[in-house]
């Protein structure tokens, strides 16, 4: 049996690109021309970010963490294998 770290790192592990997917595309979605313009009028790249980037990709930073939350609060199998005696929601649910 491994500790709650063992268990947190393979939930990421595995549910880590379910994240980066929404995310990328929230981002391919973001028109070049506001980073360049961003830049043009003196932003740094920490107020780019901040004020361009990051409330256009916000949509898909929720949409993501949505997604992996809700699969995550089903996932029994990997704290039935690499978890601690602990009791996660998904085994809750499949021991009833």
């Amino acid at each position: 049996s491994v500790s709650f770290t063992g268990t947190f790192i393979v939930f990421v592990y595995v549910w880590l690109p379910f994240m980066i997917l929404p995310v990328q595309a929230a981002l391919e979605r973001v028109p070049g021309n506001l980073v360049e313009a961003s830049s043009d009028l003196g932003a740094s790249p920490g107020q780019t970010f901040r004020n361009v980037l990051f409330p256009l990709a916000l949509p898909g930073i929720v949409a993501g963490s949505i997604f992996t939350f809700s699969l995550t609060l089903g996932d029994y199998i990997i704290p039935q294998i690499i978890g601690t005696s602990r009791l996660f929601i998904g085994q809750a649910v499949y021991s009833q």
